[in-house]
């Protein structure tokens, strides 16, 4: 096949609106759940590749909605000799962020050659660096102008906090003015409160399994809208 979508999910509240979004004409989607680490999950994508005989890996996390239309635009920008690298609309960022990575046929062949030297800290980045160092990933120009979806809406306040956690653990340079939080929402104090939390203690790996022992506060159910309601909800 030559289009295969791998989806990464660790139980993300928008898991099955991931997936939905991604399933178009002339992909095929799989689902990888619950690795312990970013650099289990990144070999587990690549092998699952290699298996499948793809052309194109579009690497897409279970915190992500694409927008309607999606492969239509990111497909005159593929390269068979670079790894290209697509803008969302984040929920807590000021600017969008680069967070949908496609990689060619020729960087998924080699990349098992890589995974004994692959750095637990962004292991995809890392493997660009490794099999690319010159070319590193090509960012058309087109895109910082029209995100292709949207990261971290709707999420379950555990994974808030966490992913906060740990972004902050590891850029703990990374300026506050970056983001919008706005205290009187339970969701960007979980944000705020992760951030924190992570440029103190700089965890490396998932605190989820700590977050109930952090806060006393329920969670949320689990997510009931549609794929339509949720482009209402949040289409700007």
């Amino acid at each position: 096949m030559k289009y295969l979508v791998i989806i990464r999910s660790i139980g993300e509240r928008t898991t099955d609106l991931c997936i939905k979004s991604c399933s178009v004409p002339g992909v095929k989607v799989i689902v990888l759940k619950n690795y312990k680490t970013n650099r289990e999950s990144t070999i587990a994508e690549f092998q699952t590749a290699i298996k499948a005989k793809a052309g194109f890996l579009i690497n897409v996390d279970a915190d992500i909605i694409m927008v309607p239309g999606w492969f239509r635009t990111i497909k005159p920008f593929l390269k068979s000799d670079k790894v290209v690298s697509f803008h969302l609309s984040d929920r807590f960022s000021v600017k969008s962020i680069l967070g949908v990575a496609v990689y060619p046929r020729d960087f998924i062949k080699q990349a098992p050659v890589y995974f004994n030297r692959l750095s637990s800290y962004k292991p995809n980045s890392h493997l660009v660096k490794l099999i690319y160092p010159k070319n590193g990933c090509y960012k058309p120009l087109k895109e910082r102008k029209s995100v292709i979806g949207y990261h971290g809406y709707e999420q379950y306040y555990k994974h808030i906090f966490n992913r906060f956690v740990i972004k902050a653990s590891r850029q703990y340079k990374t300026p506050l003015s970056q983001y919008e939080f706005d205290m009187n929402n339970p969701e960007d104090r979980m944000a705020y409160y992760g951030y924190h939390y992570g440029v103190k203690n700089r965890i490396e790996e998932s605190y989820l399994n700590h977050f109930e022992l952090l806060f006393n506060m329920e969670e949320k159910a689990s997510l009931t809208m549609t794929l339509e309601q949720f482009y209402e909800k949040h289409r700007n």
